[in-house]
Protein backbone atom coordinates (compact mmCIF):
# COMPACT_ATOMS: atom_id res chain seq x y z
CA UNK A 1 0.00 0.00 0.00
CA UNK A 2 1.55 3.50 -0.75
CA UNK A 3 -0.04 7.04 -0.07
CA UNK A 4 -0.47 9.37 -3.12
CA UNK A 5 -1.48 12.34 -1.69
CA UNK A 6 -2.36 13.81 1.48
CA UNK A 7 -4.30 17.34 2.46
CA UNK A 8 -4.74 18.69 6.29
CA UNK A 9 -6.97 21.79 7.42
CA UNK A 10 -5.97 22.91 10.39
CA UNK A 11 -2.94 21.02 11.37
CA UNK A 12 -0.81 22.46 14.32
CA UNK A 13 0.89 25.36 12.84
CA UNK A 14 -1.21 25.65 9.46
CA UNK A 15 -4.46 26.51 7.99
CA UNK A 16 -4.16 24.13 5.40
CA UNK A 17 -1.56 22.00 2.99
CA UNK A 18 -1.17 19.30 -0.07
CA UNK A 19 1.52 17.44 -0.28
CA UNK A 20 1.42 14.66 -3.33
CA UNK A 21 4.07 11.48 -2.90
CA UNK A 22 5.78 8.91 -5.56
CA UNK A 23 6.15 5.17 -4.69
CA UNK A 24 9.31 4.05 -3.45
CA UNK A 25 11.51 6.25 -1.27
CA UNK A 26 10.31 10.08 -0.70
CA UNK A 27 13.39 11.74 1.13
CA UNK A 28 12.14 15.15 2.69
CA UNK A 29 14.63 17.72 3.24
CA UNK A 30 14.64 20.98 4.71
CA UNK A 31 15.90 23.20 7.68
CA UNK A 32 14.67 22.75 11.51
CA UNK A 33 10.71 24.18 11.86
CA UNK A 34 9.66 23.90 7.97
CA UNK A 35 7.40 21.01 8.81
CA UNK A 36 9.03 18.03 7.86
CA UNK A 37 8.10 15.82 11.18
CA UNK A 38 4.51 16.99 10.93
CA UNK A 39 4.03 16.03 7.38
CA UNK A 40 4.94 12.53 8.33
CA UNK A 41 2.74 12.79 11.83
CA UNK A 42 -0.11 13.88 9.20
CA UNK A 43 0.52 10.19 7.69
CA UNK A 44 0.63 8.76 10.57
CA UNK A 45 -2.68 9.95 12.35
CA UNK A 46 -4.44 9.47 9.29
CA UNK A 47 -3.67 5.60 9.45
CA UNK A 48 -4.13 5.02 13.58
CA UNK A 49 -6.19 7.75 14.49
CA UNK A 50 -3.25 8.99 17.08
CA UNK A 51 -0.36 10.84 17.36
CA UNK A 52 2.98 9.57 18.37
CA UNK A 53 4.16 13.23 19.83
CA UNK A 54 1.21 14.86 21.23
CA UNK A 55 -0.37 13.61 25.01
CA UNK A 56 -3.51 14.85 23.80
CA UNK A 57 -5.79 15.21 20.56
CA UNK A 58 -7.00 18.95 20.65
CA UNK A 59 -3.15 19.38 20.68
CA UNK A 60 -3.20 18.93 16.67
CA UNK A 61 -5.85 21.55 16.28
CA UNK A 62 -4.43 24.48 15.27
CA UNK A 63 -4.67 27.27 17.67
CA UNK A 64 -7.92 29.57 17.47
CA UNK A 65 -9.72 26.62 15.38
CA UNK A 66 -12.17 24.08 16.95
CA UNK A 67 -11.45 21.77 13.98
CA UNK A 68 -9.07 19.58 11.55
CA UNK A 69 -9.60 17.29 9.16
CA UNK A 70 -7.10 14.85 6.86
CA UNK A 71 -7.95 13.40 3.65
CA UNK A 72 -5.50 10.81 1.78
CA UNK A 73 -5.61 8.79 -1.15
CA UNK A 74 -4.35 5.36 -1.19
CA UNK A 75 -2.85 2.78 -3.85
CA UNK A 76 -2.12 -1.26 -4.11
CA UNK A 77 -1.67 -3.50 -7.06
CA UNK A 78 -5.31 -4.68 -6.06
CA UNK A 79 -7.75 -1.57 -4.61
CA UNK A 80 -7.73 2.28 -4.22
CA UNK A 81 -8.47 3.27 -0.47
CA UNK A 82 -9.64 6.93 0.45
CA UNK A 83 -9.02 7.77 3.86
CA UNK A 84 -10.35 10.52 6.39
CA UNK A 85 -9.90 11.63 9.69
CA UNK A 86 -12.00 14.58 11.24
CA UNK A 87 -10.94 15.64 15.17
CA UNK A 88 -13.06 18.85 17.24
CA UNK A 89 -13.99 18.72 20.54
CA UNK A 90 -16.51 16.01 20.32
CA UNK A 91 -14.59 13.32 18.80
CA UNK A 92 -13.43 11.90 15.52
CA UNK A 93 -15.08 10.87 13.02
CA UNK A 94 -13.09 8.31 10.65
CA UNK A 95 -14.60 7.25 6.96
CA UNK A 96 -13.51 5.05 4.68
CA UNK A 97 -14.42 6.47 1.16
CA UNK A 98 -17.94 8.34 2.24
CA UNK A 99 -19.08 5.80 4.76
CA UNK A 100 -18.58 6.82 8.46
CA UNK A 101 -16.98 3.81 10.47
CA UNK A 102 -18.38 3.18 14.03
CA UNK A 103 -15.75 1.56 15.31
CA UNK A 104 -12.04 2.50 15.55
CA UNK A 105 -11.17 -0.57 15.31
CA UNK A 106 -12.57 -1.56 12.09
CA UNK A 107 -10.48 1.93 10.56
CA UNK A 108 -7.30 0.99 12.37
CA UNK A 109 -4.94 -1.20 9.70
CA UNK A 110 -6.82 -0.55 6.78
CA UNK A 111 -3.67 0.88 5.97
CA UNK A 112 -0.22 -0.07 8.18
CA UNK A 113 2.49 2.29 8.60
CA UNK A 114 5.55 1.88 10.53
CA UNK A 115 7.54 4.68 12.00
CA UNK A 116 10.78 5.57 13.75
CA UNK A 117 11.04 8.66 15.17
CA UNK A 118 13.58 10.10 17.89
CA UNK A 119 10.30 9.68 20.89
CA UNK A 120 10.73 6.20 19.98
CA UNK A 121 13.95 5.70 22.47
CA UNK A 122 11.52 5.58 25.07
CA UNK A 123 10.90 1.51 24.27
CA UNK A 124 14.30 1.34 25.53
CA UNK A 125 14.92 3.96 28.41
CA UNK A 126 11.12 4.75 29.20
CA UNK A 127 9.00 3.38 31.61
CA UNK A 128 7.06 0.07 31.10
CA UNK A 129 3.89 2.05 30.17
CA UNK A 130 6.01 3.23 26.81
CA UNK A 131 7.05 -0.40 26.12
CA UNK A 132 3.33 -1.31 26.13
CA UNK A 133 1.64 1.54 24.64
CA UNK A 134 4.47 0.51 21.18
CA UNK A 135 2.56 -3.41 21.86
CA UNK A 136 -0.85 -2.11 21.98
CA UNK A 137 -0.27 0.21 19.02
CA UNK A 138 1.66 -2.49 16.86
CA UNK A 139 -0.63 -5.46 17.70
CA UNK A 140 -3.66 -3.49 16.99
CA UNK A 141 -2.59 -2.95 13.59
CA UNK A 142 -2.49 -6.49 12.93
CA UNK A 143 -5.64 -7.75 14.98
CA UNK A 144 -8.50 -5.72 15.45
CA UNK A 145 -9.78 -8.79 17.67
CA UNK A 146 -6.68 -7.88 20.00
CA UNK A 147 -7.35 -3.86 20.30
CA UNK A 148 -11.15 -4.92 21.10
CA UNK A 149 -9.58 -7.61 23.65
CA UNK A 150 -7.63 -4.52 25.18
CA UNK A 151 -10.29 -1.69 25.40
CA UNK A 152 -12.79 -4.10 26.79
CA UNK A 153 -9.83 -5.00 29.49
CA UNK A 154 -8.88 -1.38 30.32
CA UNK A 155 -12.97 -0.76 30.69
CA UNK A 156 -13.45 -3.63 33.05
CA UNK A 157 -9.68 -2.43 35.22
CA UNK A 158 -11.31 0.91 35.46
CA UNK A 159 -14.75 -0.31 36.38
CA UNK A 160 -12.57 -2.24 39.38
CA UNK A 161 -10.41 0.22 40.01
CA UNK A 162 -13.45 2.34 40.91
CA UNK A 163 -15.29 -0.43 43.16
CA UNK A 164 -11.88 -0.41 45.06
CA UNK A 165 -12.15 2.59 45.90
CA UNK A 166 -15.27 2.59 46.95
CA UNK A 167 -15.42 -0.89 48.48
CA UNK A 168 -17.14 -2.09 51.57
CA UNK A 169 -17.05 -5.69 52.25
CA UNK A 170 -20.35 -5.27 54.47
CA UNK A 171 -22.27 -4.77 51.01
CA UNK A 172 -22.92 -8.11 49.55
CA UNK A 173 -23.07 -6.84 46.29
CA UNK A 174 -20.16 -5.27 46.08
CA UNK A 175 -18.31 -8.79 46.56
CA UNK A 176 -20.97 -10.17 43.62
CA UNK A 177 -19.34 -7.40 41.44
CA UNK A 178 -16.07 -7.62 42.08
CA UNK A 179 -16.07 -11.60 41.60
CA UNK A 180 -17.41 -10.76 38.34
CA UNK A 181 -15.63 -8.38 37.39
CA UNK A 182 -12.55 -11.00 38.16
CA UNK A 183 -13.71 -13.27 36.25
CA UNK A 184 -14.14 -11.09 32.90
CA UNK A 185 -10.19 -9.51 33.66
CA UNK A 186 -8.94 -13.11 33.83
CA UNK A 187 -10.67 -14.44 31.12
CA UNK A 188 -10.04 -11.10 28.18
CA UNK A 189 -6.25 -10.50 30.30
CA UNK A 190 -5.08 -14.22 28.98
CA UNK A 191 -6.03 -13.20 25.62
CA UNK A 192 -4.11 -10.58 25.52
CA UNK A 193 -1.41 -12.33 27.29
CA UNK A 194 -1.26 -14.88 24.83
CA UNK A 195 -1.93 -12.81 22.08
CA UNK A 196 1.13 -10.14 23.59
CA UNK A 197 3.42 -13.57 23.98
CA UNK A 198 2.73 -15.05 20.03
CA UNK A 199 3.49 -11.08 18.61
CA UNK A 200 6.80 -11.02 20.80
CA UNK A 201 8.09 -14.41 19.63
CA UNK A 202 7.26 -13.18 16.05
CA UNK A 203 9.35 -10.41 16.44
CA UNK A 204 12.43 -11.95 17.66
CA UNK A 205 12.77 -14.56 15.53
CA UNK A 206 12.97 -11.18 12.95
CA UNK A 207 14.97 -9.02 14.50
CA UNK A 208 17.55 -11.60 14.95
CA UNK A 209 18.36 -11.22 11.61
CA UNK A 210 18.27 -7.35 11.41
CA UNK A 211 20.52 -5.92 14.28
CA UNK A 212 23.03 -8.65 13.15
CA UNK A 213 22.94 -6.69 9.59
CA UNK A 214 22.89 -3.49 11.06
CA UNK A 215 25.47 -4.08 13.31
CA UNK A 216 28.06 -5.79 10.97
CA UNK A 217 27.41 -9.15 12.74
CA UNK A 218 28.37 -8.10 15.65
CA UNK A 219 25.57 -8.05 17.65
CA UNK A 220 22.66 -10.27 18.88
CA UNK A 221 19.17 -8.89 20.10
CA UNK A 222 16.49 -10.44 21.97
CA UNK A 223 13.32 -9.26 23.30
CA UNK A 224 12.69 -10.47 27.02
CA UNK A 225 8.61 -10.49 27.82
CA UNK A 226 7.87 -9.30 31.25
CA UNK A 227 4.80 -11.11 32.14
CA UNK A 228 3.29 -9.62 35.28
CA UNK A 229 1.09 -12.77 35.80
CA UNK A 230 1.55 -16.03 34.55
CA UNK A 231 -1.81 -17.22 32.35
CA UNK A 232 -2.41 -20.24 35.04
CA UNK A 233 -1.69 -18.15 37.72
CA UNK A 234 -3.44 -15.25 37.15
CA UNK A 235 -6.86 -15.98 38.55
CA UNK A 236 -5.55 -17.22 41.68
CA UNK A 237 -2.88 -13.90 42.10
CA UNK A 238 -5.57 -11.39 41.44
CA UNK A 239 -7.68 -13.03 44.82
CA UNK A 240 -4.66 -12.92 46.97
CA UNK A 241 -3.29 -9.51 45.73
CA UNK A 242 -7.36 -8.10 46.98
CA UNK A 243 -6.62 -6.37 50.15
CA UNK A 244 -3.73 -5.03 48.62
CA UNK A 245 -5.53 -2.91 45.89
CA UNK A 246 -8.18 -2.73 47.95
CA UNK A 247 -5.62 -0.21 50.22
CA UNK A 248 -4.19 1.32 47.06
CA UNK A 249 -7.24 1.57 45.28
CA UNK A 250 -5.97 -0.06 41.93
CA UNK A 251 -5.27 -3.15 40.19
CA UNK A 252 -2.19 -4.44 40.34
CA UNK A 253 -2.22 -8.04 38.94
CA UNK A 254 -2.70 -8.21 35.44
CA UNK A 255 -1.14 -7.56 31.32
CA UNK A 256 -1.72 -3.92 32.44
CA UNK A 257 1.55 -4.63 34.61
CA UNK A 258 3.30 -6.28 31.77
CA UNK A 259 6.60 -5.16 30.49
CA UNK A 260 9.97 -6.28 28.02
CA UNK A 261 13.24 -5.72 27.93
CA UNK A 262 15.41 -5.54 24.86
CA UNK A 263 19.10 -7.34 25.79
CA UNK A 264 21.93 -6.82 22.81
CA UNK A 265 24.20 -9.77 23.71
CA UNK A 266 22.59 -11.26 26.76
CA UNK A 267 22.88 -7.40 28.22
CA UNK A 268 19.65 -4.84 28.57
CA UNK A 269 20.58 -2.36 26.36
CA UNK A 270 18.57 0.43 28.61
CA UNK A 271 21.50 -0.37 31.11
CA UNK A 272 24.51 -1.10 29.46
CA UNK A 273 24.36 -0.12 25.44
CA UNK A 274 25.81 3.09 23.83
CA UNK A 275 23.50 5.69 22.45
CA UNK A 276 24.18 4.25 19.47
CA UNK A 277 23.45 0.75 20.09
CA UNK A 278 20.05 2.17 21.64
CA UNK A 279 19.39 3.29 18.40
CA UNK A 280 19.92 0.31 16.62
CA UNK A 281 17.93 -1.82 18.92
CA UNK A 282 14.51 0.61 17.84
CA UNK A 283 15.09 0.36 14.10
CA UNK A 284 16.06 -3.13 14.44
CA UNK A 285 12.87 -3.99 15.89
CA UNK A 286 11.35 -1.26 13.82
CA UNK A 287 12.19 -2.84 10.36
CA UNK A 288 11.43 -6.61 12.26
CA UNK A 289 7.55 -5.05 12.38
CA UNK A 290 7.89 -3.65 8.97
CA UNK A 291 8.35 -7.54 7.49
CA UNK A 292 6.09 -8.83 10.13
CA UNK A 293 3.23 -6.58 9.46
CA UNK A 294 3.80 -7.82 5.81
CA UNK A 295 3.83 -11.33 6.56
CA UNK A 296 0.42 -10.93 8.31
CA UNK A 297 -1.06 -8.40 5.92
CA UNK A 298 -0.10 -9.50 2.79
CA UNK A 299 1.00 -6.49 1.88
CA UNK A 300 3.75 -3.37 2.62
CA UNK A 301 3.38 -0.70 4.75
CA UNK A 302 4.13 2.62 5.02
CA UNK A 303 7.66 3.48 6.50
CA UNK A 304 8.09 6.30 7.89
CA UNK A 305 12.21 7.51 9.43
CA UNK A 306 12.08 10.92 11.25
CA UNK A 307 15.48 11.54 11.72
CA UNK A 308 17.06 8.68 11.26
CA UNK A 309 20.36 9.01 10.49
CA UNK A 310 21.37 11.10 14.01
CA UNK A 311 23.94 9.70 16.24
CA UNK A 312 24.61 6.71 13.42
CA UNK A 313 27.99 5.74 12.31
CA UNK A 314 28.24 5.82 8.10
CA UNK A 315 28.15 1.77 7.99
CA UNK A 316 25.10 1.51 9.98
CA UNK A 317 23.22 4.36 7.93
CA UNK A 318 24.36 2.42 4.76
CA UNK A 319 22.89 -0.62 6.47
CA UNK A 320 19.55 1.26 7.23
CA UNK A 321 18.97 2.25 3.91
CA UNK A 322 19.98 -1.07 2.31
CA UNK A 323 17.40 -3.04 4.36
CA UNK A 324 14.43 -0.45 2.98
CA UNK A 325 13.07 -3.06 0.82
CA UNK A 326 11.72 -2.87 -2.86
CA UNK A 327 8.19 -2.36 -2.88
CA UNK A 328 8.12 -0.50 0.59
CA UNK A 329 7.01 3.13 0.11
CA UNK A 330 9.49 5.41 2.21
CA UNK A 331 9.37 8.42 4.08
CA UNK A 332 13.23 10.02 5.50
CA UNK A 333 13.26 13.45 6.87
CA UNK A 334 16.88 14.91 6.54
CA UNK A 335 18.32 18.65 7.18
CA UNK A 336 20.44 17.60 4.87
CA UNK A 337 20.82 15.18 1.65
CA UNK A 338 25.15 14.41 1.83
CA UNK A 339 25.50 11.87 4.02
CA UNK A 340 22.74 10.02 1.93
CA UNK A 341 23.96 7.03 -0.09
CA UNK A 342 24.47 8.55 -3.64
CA UNK A 343 23.07 5.19 -5.40
CA UNK A 344 19.69 5.61 -3.27
CA UNK A 345 19.47 9.13 -3.62
CA UNK A 346 19.61 9.08 -7.49
CA UNK A 347 16.28 6.88 -7.17
CA UNK A 348 14.60 8.85 -4.48
CA UNK A 349 12.12 11.97 -4.89
CA UNK A 350 13.05 14.63 -3.13
CA UNK A 351 10.62 17.03 -1.94
CA UNK A 352 12.44 20.68 -0.48
CA UNK A 353 10.17 22.12 2.75
CA UNK A 354 11.27 25.79 3.71
CA UNK A 355 9.29 27.98 5.92
CA UNK A 356 7.47 29.68 3.00
CA UNK A 357 6.76 26.22 0.84
CA UNK A 358 6.39 23.69 3.45
CA UNK A 359 2.71 24.52 3.80
CA UNK A 360 0.22 26.84 2.78
CA UNK A 361 -1.01 28.68 6.07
Amino acid sequence: MMIQNIKSWNFRNFTRSTHVFSEGINIICGDNATGKTSLLEQIYVLCLTKSHRAKKDIEMIKLGSDFLVLKGSFVSPVKSIDLQLSLSDKGKIAKIGTKEVKNLSSYIGVVNVVLFCPEDLLIVKGSPGDRRKFLDVEMGQISPNYLRDLIEYKDLIKQRNALLKDFSSTTPKNKTLLDVLDEKIVLVGIKIIQARTKFLNMLNQIAVDKMTAISRNNETLRIVYKQNVAVEQFSETLKQSLESDLAKGSTSVGPHRDDFVIEINDQDVSLFGSQGQQRSSVLALKFSLLQLISNVKKEMPILLLDDVFSELDEYRQNEILKLINKGVQTFITTTTINEIDKEILNKSNLIYLTKENGNER
